[in-house]
């Protein structure tokens, strides 16, 4: 009687060292205003890694008020200097004149100076 060959197991993969991404994900309960922390568990081969991020959920417009010039002005000059202020951070201010954008930034701080060139006749800020 013959004896069987040894079988050979067989190989097996080594595991995967790719990073694998998940589709968005959504959370359909609706939160009030304020600060949150969302987290991510990642759990394999007995051990397990967690991420978090702070999120703001903000639904309060900002109020933007305008010191100069005043409302309805009448100038001679071609350029006016438009100064304010905001009541909080923001990530972007828009200045737009007669509802075309003339100028964005970053706004540092609550108050802001621009200087714009106008059009002849009225202008709306």
């Amino acid at each position: 009687m013959k004896k069987n060959p040894k079988k050979k197991s067989p190989k097996r993969k080594p595991p995967s060292k790719s990073h694998h991404s998940l589709p968005p994900l959504t959370h359909g309960v609706e939160q009030s205003e304020g600060s949150y922390i969302a987290g991510v568990i990642a759990k394999g081969n007995g051990s397990h890694t967690k991420k978090e991020i702070t999120l703001t959920i903000d639904t309060t417009s900002p109020q933007v008020t305008i010191t100069s010039p005043e409302n309805n002005s009448i100038t001679n000059q071609s350029q006016i200097t438009i100064t304010g202020s905001v009541n909080e951070e923001l990530s972007n201010l828009t200045i737009n004149l007669n509802g075309l954008e003339v100028r964005s930034w970053k706004l540092e701080g609550l108050s802001f100076e621009e200087t714009i060139t106008l059009e002849l006749g009225e202008n709306t800020i």
